[in-house]
């Protein structure tokens, strides 16, 4: 789970740092649309990852049988499907790159960078990844939103 929630916790607290440090009201707006962004995106990859039961490409060849579904399972050889990595990098990214687009996108190229990393690492079929980049996406669209209209206002 280190891996999972570097990227995004790492942006979490150098934005809740930055914003107490300097005392910016709008990046700590922005830090609490992250949090939110990033609880709600676990969340729902938690369940799914338990409820669809999708073996892991790795474990799919090493015990030679096809990709599928099995169903509700706690075993995390069987938690491929969506990609936790993905929907967190992305639910993080989304809302920073709607504050910021400078900075917001190299943190949507290293979400985009994690998300094909897991890909390559055999741990999530392409599936998977659009999963978790959907689940991100609309976990950060409120945050997104709440943003636009909060810094649009003087």
């Amino acid at each position: 789970w280190g891996g999972e929630y570097a990227f995004p916790l790492l942006l979490l607290f150098g934005s809740l740092l930055l914003s107490k440090c300097l005392r910016l009201r709008r990046l700590q707006l922005v830090t609490y649309c992250l949090l939110a962004a990033f609880l709600f995106s676990t969340l729902v990859t938690r369940t799914g990852k338990i409820a669809f039961g999708r073996i892991r490409p790795i474990h799919a060849e090493n015990i030679q049988v096809p990709d599928h579904f099995t169903g509700p399972n706690l075993n995390p050889k069987y938690h491929s499907f969506p990609s936790g990595h993905t929907s967190a990098s992305f639910a993080v990214a989304t809302p920073v790159f709607s504050f910021h687009p400078l900075v917001g996108a190299p943190a949507l190229l290293g979400a985009s960078a994690i998300s094909l990393s897991r890909a390559h690492l055999n741990q999530h079929y392409p599936s998977d990844l659009l999963m978790g980049f959907t689940i991100g996406l609309l976990a950060a669209l409120p945050s997104a939103s709440l943003l636009r209209r909060k810094i649009d206002r003087p």
